[in-house]
């Protein structure tokens, strides 16, 4: 019998706890994966040091927030079967992440320069990103301070990751505030 290896997967979460009596789970995910858990059509949970796959039910998954969602699994119909994967790490194939999901590290920003797409003109350099419900945002330190800058995908119009620079189209008027 052949396991799945780790190594051709990506842990996403944990299920914390059972949600009402008909063994539906609560699962704590990362944030940007929503398209990913709800599409899924297995889950593999670790249960000693092996991936098990659990399918989900038809219409198993319900987003609830950024980073929770409600999933029944066939076989699992009651609370004490459900508390049985509870606090376990869940995983889905590498393949089975979509590609919208696949977002960089935020540590991967830290160091970038930003340009402004329209002018060229170096606005400064990423010194912090935080993470606002999936939503990232870049602390730039430009001559003027530090500004805020959401990093968007409607924003970016170019990126070089060999040289760590990226050019932003920003609305008019963010860098004033």
């Amino acid at each position: 019998m052949e396991t799945i290896p780790k190594s051709d997967c990506v842990q996403i979460g944990t299920f914390l706890k059972p949600h009402g009596v008909f063994g539906t789970l609560q699962l704590s995910f990362e944030a940007g994966l929503e398209e990913s858990v709800e599409t899924a059509s297995c889950f593999l949970v670790e249960t000693d040091g092996l991936l098990v796959p659990w399918f989900t039910a038809e219409e198993g998954v319900r987003i609830t927030s950024a980073k929770t969602a409600l999933v029944q699994l066939d076989w699992v119909g009651d609370d004490t079967a459900a508390r049985k994967l509870c606090g376990k790490p869940v995983f889905l194939l590498q393949e089975e992440i979509a590609e919208e999901d696949i977002i960089p590290e935020e540590s991967f920003w830290l160091g970038w320069q930003v340009y402004d797409a329209e002018t060229g003109r170096l606005l400064g350099e990423v010194t912090e990103v935080n993470n606002y419900a999936g939503n990232l945002v870049l602390t730039i330190k430009t001559l003027h301070g530090e500004k805020l800058v959401p990093l968007s995908e409607g924003l970016v119009q170019e990126l070089d990751e060999a040289k760590k620079t990226i050019k932003l189209m920003l609305p008019e008027g963010l860098l004033d505030l």
